[in-house]
């Protein structure tokens, strides 16, 4: 069985959160706790042109960027992306080597987040005790989020009549909203991890 990078971290994040519980690797939900009857599921809510730049960058990172790069580059920062070079040419073109990149998603950010969200209600898992839902949102800055939208993801699972998830987690990288489901409260968390 695959373990994706995020799920991984998914993990370690969530036993963080939640001392006292050890999930192993299954599928639907991708971790359980089977003593406990606690189930994590794990998405990303990340448009896939950005994890393909994503990638990209990942590959040619402290690389010299090359002619055949540059066309990339250029298409990468059309779609709201910014390459971190070590320079910039006379032209205006990235130049010398890739240090990062970032993305700025405004609201696409946010409506992807509830489609991640909306797309783990159909799917069907094993009976648990408690299912929770742990959404990766980490190239989505947090602060695109208002108020409304918070209160928006209680509204969205009120309109599939079903209440799947006790707790629905977005990580935004070094800061994360837990959404108790029941309860309709949420919880900011903000954490340095490594």
């Amino acid at each position: 069985m695959e373990i994706r990078n995020e799920e991984l971290t998914a993990r370690k994040r969530w036993e963080f959160l939640n001392p006292g519980y050890s999930l192993e690797k299954s599928e639907s939900p991708d971790w359980i706790d089977s003593h406990k009857g606690i189930g994590l599921e794990v998405t990303t809510a990340t448009l896939q042109h950005i994890r393909e730049q994503e990638s990209f960058v990942e590959k040619h990172l402290n690389e010299e960027i090359t002619p055949a790069m540059k066309k990339s580059i250029q298409k990468m920062e059309k779609n709201d992306c910014v390459i971190v070079a070590e320079k910039t040419d006379d032209d205006g073109n990235k130049a010398g080597k890739i240090y990062g990149f970032g993305c700025f998603f405004g609201r696409e950010g946010v409506k992807n987040i509830f489609s991640s969200i909306f797309s783990k209600y159909k799917k069907q898992y094993q009976q648990l005790n408690r299912l929770e839902l742990y959404v990766f949102a980490e190239l989505i800055s947090a602060d695109s989020l208002t108020e409304e939208d918070f209160l928006e993801v209680f509204r969205c699972t009120e309109k599939l009549n079903k209440n799947i998830f006790e707790t629905i987690y977005i990580d935004f990288g070094n800061r994360i909203i837990a959404f108790d489901m029941n309860k309709r409260m949420y919880e900011d968390k903000q954490f340095a991890f490594s």
